[in-house]
C-alpha cells in the first residue's frame, strides 16, 4: 500500500482514491508493553476521522518522543503501511524500531564553577538508576538555566552529552557555559496606548542594580498578561553598560 496526499493507492486499484479515506484504526508494531491507548490519545491522526498527511508527520514525532520518555533513546518510526479495512476504510500501521531499553548509569555537572554540583544536582530529574527519559533530560536543561538565571547568570547555557557506557546504560553529563553574571539597570516599555507606562512598571520590582533575575522577571510577564489587558508580553534582556543588562517590555494591548 501507498500513502500519497490523504489518499489511498492499492496493487488491485492503482489510482488513488478520489476523496479523503477515513481512519478506520491505527495499529502499532514493534514495541512490547506499548500503552497503545495512551499514545493513540496524543496524536493527531484519529479512528473515523479523515486521513491528514501532516498530522501523520507530527505523529511520528509524538511516537518517538513518547517512546523516548520510556527509556528508548533511539527510537524511530521506521515507516507507516496503510491498507484497506473489511468496510472499505483506511488501516494505518505504525512500524517503530524502538533500538534497546536504556537506565542512567550517571549523571554528572560539568563546566559549573560559581556553584558546586551537589548545590544543583537534587534538583535534577535524570538520576543513577531512572530509566532514560527525554522530557527529564529538557526539564533539567531548563531547570539548570533557571537556576542561574535566578542569581544573575542571565546568559547561562547547558549542552547535554549522553555517552552509553554499556549497552543499556547511559551516562548523562551537564555541560554548563556559566558566562558573567549581570545586574539590572533600567526598564524600557514600548506598545502601550490605554495602559499606562507606569502600571507597567511596578509588576517589575527591581531596583537599578539589583541582581539580574530570568525568573523573577517571567513571573512578571506572566502577571501582565494574565491582567488580561494585553494580547501579549514579549521581554528581551540587552546588554547595556558593561555587567549591567536593560529589560526591554513590549506588550500589544487588547
Amino acid at each position: 500500500m501507498l500513502l500519497a496526499q490523504g489518499r489511498v493507492a492499492s496493487a488491485q486499484n492503482p489510482d488513488s482514491v478520489d476523496k479523503q479515506q477515513i481512519i478506520e484504526a491505527i495499529r502499532f508494531e514493534g514495541v512490547k508493553g506499548l500503552d497503545e491507548e495512551e499514545l493513540r490519545s496524543k496524536m493527531g491522526l484519529k479512528a473515523k476521522v479523515a486521513y491528514d498527511e501532516d498530522a501523520l508527520k507530527s505523529d511520528k514525532l509524538v511516537i518517538e518522543r513518547s517512546l523516548q520518555d520510556q527509556g528508548y533513546p533511539f527510537v524511530r518510526v521506521q515507516k507507516v503501511s496503510g491498507k484497506l479495512g473489511p468496510a472499505g476504510h483506511l488501516i494505518l500501521t505504525f512500524v517503530i524500531d524502538s533500538g534497546d531499553l536504556y537506565h542512567i548509569a550517571e549523571v554528572k555537572l560539568i563546566g559549573n564553577e560559581a556553584f558546586k554540583s551537589r548545590e544543583i544536582a537534587p534538583a535534577t530529574h535524570a538520576t543513577a538508576g531512572k530509566i532514560y527519559s527525554g522530557s527529564d533530560i529538557k526539564a533539567d536543561e531548563k531547570m539548570i538555566t533557571h537556576f542561574y538565571g535566578a542569581r544573575g547568570y542571565a546568559d547561562a547555557t547547558v549542552e547535554t552529552q549522553l555517552l552509553e557506557v554499556r549497552r543499556g546504560s547511559m551516562r548523562t553529563t551537564y555541560d554548563i557555559t556559566e558566562r558573567k553574571k549581570s545586574l539590572f539597570q533600567a526598564i524600557q516599555i514600548s506598545g502601550n496606548a490605554k495602559v499606562k507606562e507606569e502600571d507597567i512598571r511596578k509588576e517589575f520590582k527591581l531596583a537599578s542594580g539589583d541582581v539580574f533575575n530570568t525568573v523573577l522577571i517571567e513571573q512578571c510577564r506572566q502577571a501582565l498578561m494574565q491582567t488580561g489587558l494585553f494580547e501579549s508580553v514579549e521581554i528581551s534582556t540587552p546588554d547595556a553598560k558593561p555587567g549591567f543588562k536593560n529589560l526591554v517590555v513590549t506588550v500589544v494591548e487588547k
